[in-house]
């Protein structure tokens, strides 16, 4: 499965949701052992900037991200 269906899986799961990037990495890794904590983060906004999820990092806590929305 491709690393950007398993972030948009994760993150319609979470939807109003706050989760650390951590997190994120735990589930991924549940399903793919070839993929690094960057290229998570690069997915992310990826899918951010594609609008199919919308999130915000959470400023004062470093990797924290709460998810508003897929689309």
């Amino acid at each position: 499965m491709k690393i950007a269906d398993l972030v948009y899986q994760f993150c319609a799961a979470k939807i109003g949701e706050t989760f650390r990037a951590s997190e994120l990495g735990a589930y991924i890794a549940t399903h793919r052992s070839d993929v690094s904590p960057e290229s998570l983060n690069r997915t992310l906004r990826e899918l951010r900037n594609k609008g199919s999820v919308t999130y915000f990092a959470d400023g004062k806590r470093r990797s924290t991200y709460h998810v508003t929305g897929v689309c």
